[in-house]
């Protein structure tokens, strides 16, 4: 099952503070993500689907041909040096949604009281 086309004129701006973070976005952006969406839901969750906003927003001009960025990522200053990548070759931030198993949800839900992540647990990028 393959991704949707990219919708034309997509831009939008992932925007990161201490209080969350936002997806801003033209009509054609969130044209695009319900399109992306439908395709998660529609999923088998065993799969772990997984829609990358950035990438899967990204025009083919910016990702094939070298222009000009259509998604930008900007973060608050106190946060800036915390998710900049050290190197061109790490992907930096990335804003993910992925269909999970209801067994990968209540493994979830057992941490939440601390509020922590346990190691090993991201398994969105199988």
């Amino acid at each position: 099952m393959s991704a949707p086309d990219r919708v034309p004129g997509t831009r939008a701006g992932v925007v990161v503070t201490r209080e969350g973070v936002k997806l801003c976005g033209n009509r054609a952006a969130f044209k695009s993500l319900a399109r992306l969406m439908s395709w998660i839901a529609e999923s088998d969750p065993a799969e772990h689907f997984a829609c990358h906003a950035k990438w899967h927003l990204a025009s083919d001009a910016f990702l094939h041909h070298g222009g000009a960025p259509n998604v930008a990522t900007l973060f608050t200053p106190d946060l800036v040096d915390q998710f900049t990548p050290a190197s061109d070759d790490e992907p930096g931030f990335e804003l993910t949604f992925v269909a999970v198993q209801e067994g990968d949800l209540d493994e979830l839900f057992e941490h939440e009281p601390s509020g922590v992540l346990p190691e090993g647990w991201d398994r969105t990028d199988e």
